[in-house]
């Protein structure tokens, strides 16, 4: 039974993925040298974001943890509740950081969208998370957390 559960997981992962990569035709490297991606405006910012995010808390198992679970939240907390809702900080100081800026702190992000970073606390993030498009990315980002 654990075999099979493993299985799908790996497989909900590759589908994720497939999603995820149809996306990044939308996400092309820069032509002036600078590193950072660009993204087509149509492309949801969440799937942009996401498109070229690496997590960086080291081996911070409670930092991870409160990502995951922000990340999650985000797939079922009404956009109301997530907007209101805070997250421990660096120390783990409790109701400290909002959604966007607990993102912005454990991930770096290099992409681009109408010539601006692409960061999650940009203007409609929170509402892009409520797309439908978004939920891959989300989905794929927490499998990746959950991993390590």
């Amino acid at each position: 039974m654990l075999q099979i559960m493993k299985n799908l997981r790996v497989f909900a992962v590759m589908i994720l993925g497939g999603i995820l990569a149809a996306c990044s035709q939308h996400v092309v490297e820069s032509a002036d040298g600078s590193g950072f991606k660009i993204c087509d405006p149509s492309l949801n910012l969440v799937v942009c974001y996401f498109s070229d995010a690496y997590f960086q808390s080291g081996d911070v198992e409670e930092s991870r943890r409160e990502v995951i679970q922000a990340l999650k939240d985000a797939l079922v907390l009404p956009l109301e509740e997530l907007r209101a809702k805070r997250y421990a900080d660096y120390q783990m100081t409790p109701n400290q950081w909002t959604f966007g800026k607990l993102l912005n702190s454990y991930y770096s992000v290099g992409v681009r969208m109408n010539g601006n970073l692409v960061h999650a606390e940009n203007e409609g993030f929170l509402e892009a998370l409520k797309q439908p498009e978004a939920i891959p990315a989300l989905k794929k980002a927490i499998t990746k957390l959950e991993e390590k």
